[in-house]
């Protein structure tokens, strides 16, 4: 990603291209597996690092003395400690990526922001010699006044034209949320 004076340079092209790779990512990965809610993923056993070593030998122990137990396949177990292994650094690179873009956006709203604040005051000063600038600056002003409410609104309009609701989950979505939990 380039960025310029905290402008992202990114062409509408190539920010195309890196969602429907991210997408095709989170798909792949994802084909077959139904993501987690809060309450599953607070439920779940952790496999820390004291944990995942035990595991290991555990299952070492159990091949050399042939033990086996129901319901838990040494197969099954020696798979998801590679799981680990492999996707463990990737959801930290995830992670970092997560971070490079929330710091993006909180950039470019912040340069948004202070860069049209600046020119807001510059026309508020001319709309007092120009009656028509300051009609029309009259919109923004209701906006600007009560912030909050108008952004619920907006939030409420946009979310009801787009059809969305609060349970739909994206695999990009579900690769952000796993993003932002660490396996340790």
């Amino acid at each position: 990603m380039k960025s310029t004076n905290n402008v992202l340079t990114l062409s509408d092209q190539e920010l195309a291209s890196f969602s429907a790779q991210i997408e095709h990512i989170a798909t792949i990965l994802g084909e077959g597996f139904e993501p987690l809610d809060a309450k599953q993923t607070r439920r779940m056993p952790k496999l820390f690092a004291r944990r995942s070593t035990a595991a290991a030998e555990i299952v070492k122990l159990a091949g050399t003395y042939g033990i086996s137990a129901p319901g838990a396949s040494i197969a099954d177990i020696k798979a998801n400690l590679a799981a680990v292994d492999r996707l463990g650094p990737l959801v930290t690179r995830v992670g970092g990526l997560l971070k490079v873009l929330t710091d993006l956006v909180l950039t470019s709203q912040s340069g948004a922001w202070t860069g049209a604040s600046t020119v807001y005051g510059v026309l508020q000063g001319n709309a007092k010699s120009n009656p028509v600038l300051k009609r029309d600056l009259s919109p923004v002003r209701d906006q600007l006044r009560n912030p909050r409410k108008k952004a619920a609104e907006q939030d409420s309009q946009t979310a009801n034209a787009t059809g969305t609701t609060a349970g739909t989950t994206t695999a990009t979505q579900s690769i952000a949320t796993a993003a932002s939990k660490s396996p340790t």
